[in-house]
């Protein structure tokens, strides 16, 4: 699986690479849904890649990036992982190493996710969080966070299944409530920029609120 995980972030970023040196002729728009104000979500339990809980009260007391998806996506985890990982850099250039938003994968296929999300985030980068669950909770947890995930084929061919599911990458405020879902592509320099000022404005509106 690794090998095949190699292959393809090799091929992700060659097109990261390509992404990036286009967008720096013009900074591009970063398109997001944005909330009139922070969402609470729903009360979830999943669990790490090392079999620790993982729910709303691991979510506080520091701003998360969430995304979703499945360890044997061909191409688009894998993309937005790497993609994420260029927009950290260009983060930890703004932001103190203690207030760097984490990174955390959900794995939305937890039949093939459980046992393997926590080792493939990290492939990705050594900071990244993988978790998943029950199939309950993952589905509990996408929907609060307005997404959605269908196992496609999975009766038919119980290996072979497809997984649809949204790709938005969800800010989290340090309460852990979802502030902002961020539309991929993201280029690194635009989309750091956009967290850092969300981060700065949400953090003065609650000291003066």
């Amino acid at each position: 699986m690794l090998l095949d995980l190699t292959r393809r972030t090799l091929f992700v970023s060659a097109f990261i690479a390509a992404l990036i040196g286009f967008n720096q002729m013009a900074v591009a728009e970063v398109k997001i849904k944005q909330y009139s104000k922070p969402k609470t979500l729903e009360a979830f339990q999943l669990q790490d890649g090392k079999g620790k809980p993982f729910g709303n009260e691991q979510l506080k007391g520091r701003w998360t990036l969430v995304l979703m998806g499945f360890t044997h996506c061909p191409a688009v985890c894998p993309f937005t992982l790497q993609n994420l990982a260029a927009v950290k850099q260009e983060l930890s250039i703004r932001v103190s190493p203690s207030k760097l938003p984490r990174v955390v994968f959900i794995g939305v296929d937890p039949d093939r996710d459980l046992e393997t999300v926590g080792e493939y985030a990290k492939h990705f980068d050594e900071d990244f969080i993988g978790v998943s669950g029950k199939w309950s909770e993952v589905k509990k947890v996408v929907e609060t966070m307005d997404g959605f995930v269908r196992l496609v084929g999975k009766d038919k061919d119980p290996e072979g299944y497809d997984v649809r599911h949204g790709a938005t990458v969800n800010l989290l405020d340090a309460q852990g409530r979802l502030v902002v879902g961020i539309y991929p592509p993201l280029e690194p320099k635009s989309a750091a920029i956009f967290i850092a000022e969300t981060m700065l404005k949400h953090t003065r509106k609650q000291a003066t609120n």
